[in-house]
């Protein structure tokens, strides 16, 4: 995939692969968007570097989504299942929401885990953080209603000022 952004004589022209950038967006981009493949090993860094502020900054939302960078949606879990592993993701619904972003047409960038290994980070490539959020709910492991509700308030708090501001405008 090619850079979607080129720069020539100080005007921003699209790339032929364009249609990948919301047109709302095309006339404000200002910094070039990396060309990095999916699954590279630059967006499991970019997840890693994620999951590391997710945990260290909003370690009490249990699950959600942040606008990681204006074309990117971070979706996370901070509470892991003792058996985790890459495969599996940090709990049980984590491979059924994999499976459901890729059937509505999401494209995976990448995978990471915090230093300790209690945050999991998915990036995946939309602008969409509260569609993401819901959904990142939708898929968690079973709770009795009120602990849900309670938890999915508490995350909501912790995180919404992250579903329109990038939390890192450099990726």
């Amino acid at each position: 995939m090619r850079e979607l952004l080129t720069v020539f004589k100080g005007q921003h022209q699209l790339a032929e692969d364009h249609a990948m950038v919301p047109e709302h967006l095309t006339p404000v981009l200002r910094k070039k968007i990396p060309a990095q493949a999916p699954q590279s090993r630059y967006w499991k860094e970019q997840a890693s570097l994620a999951a590391n502020f997710i945990e260290l900054n909003h370690y009490e939302a249990h699950r959600g989504a942040i606008l990681w960078c204006p074309t990117v949606t971070a979706i996370f879990e901070n509470r892991v299942d003792d058996n985790a592993d890459e495969a599996t993701g940090p709990h049980a619904g984590w491979s059924r929401l994999r499976e459901r972003l890729a059937s509505d047409g999401y494209v995976e960038l990448g995978i990471g885990v915090a230093k300790d290994g209690c945050a999991w980070c998915m990036l995946v490539r939309s602008n969409d953080a509260p569609k993401l959020f819901d959904l990142a709910w939708e898929f968690s492991p079973s709770l009795d209603p009120v602990a849900f509700k309670a938890q999915k308030e508490i995350a909501i708090g912790r995180v919404w000022t992250l579903h329109d501001n990038p939390a890192n405008e450099s990726c």
